[in-house]
């Protein structure tokens, strides 16, 4: 299998639950777990959601992956 097609999955399946709790106020932070994401790019997604209020917000920490 293709890695790096299965961490762009996992990337719009992180994106999308975060969205999902910020839809529902909740923090964009929601934990997610992924052996196909590169522990850097996990690590900087995670800094970058800790801020995000809005649901822009989330799609443009994702959008810059």
């Amino acid at each position: 299998a293709n890695g790096n097609g299965q961490a762009k999955t996992h990337l719009e399946l992180w994106q999308r639950k975060a969205i999902k709790a910020v839809k529902e106020g909740k923090d964009a932070l929601v934990e997610f777990e992924s052996d196909a994401i590169p522990d850097s790019v996990q690590a900087s997604i995670t800094a970058s959601l800790v801020n995000a209020q809005t649901v822009d917000d989330v799609k443009l920490i994702f959008a810059k992956v």
